[in-house]
């Protein structure tokens, strides 16, 4: 099993907190969403992890992940992050955005399900 995480996008909405790094850069409680991100994963057994770079992709740097440069993220969406990874795929890969944090017990869920797609979603948002 393997992850891909789309972390490319210029999160604009949020100026002036990205103005100076990646939407997946900012901290909250002492962390970057993107180390939570990864944290999870790992705590899940999740190792083989691919990031998707564009915006200011030199201030993503974490060991033992894989990065994947989108060049066009300035023109081009979320599908284009996804395409730069297509040789990331297996028969279990998780896609997650760069920007989401989650709980280890919903990860979990997602892992234990034996249905050929599944997705996570939270209904109270």
């Amino acid at each position: 099993m393997n992850a891909i995480i789309l972390a490319a996008g210029q999160g604009k909405r949020l100026h002036p907190l990205t103005l100076t790094k990646p939407k997946c850069m900012i901290e909250l409680f002492g962390n970057s969403l993107l180390e939570k991100q990864l944290s999870v994963f790992r705590k899940c057994g999740i190792n083989d992890i691919t990031v998707i770079t564009g915006y200011k992709s030199e201030l993503i740097n974490f060991p033992n992940i894989n990065y994947i440069k989108n060049k066009n993220f300035e023109i081009k969406n979320m599908i284009e992050s996804l395409f730069c990874a297509i040789d990331k795929f297996t028969e279990s890969t998780i896609v997650s955005y760069g920007d989401i944090i989650f709980e280890e017990k919903v990860l979990k869920k997602l892992i234990d399900s034996n249905d050929d797609f599944s997705i996570i979603i939270d209904k109270k948002w």
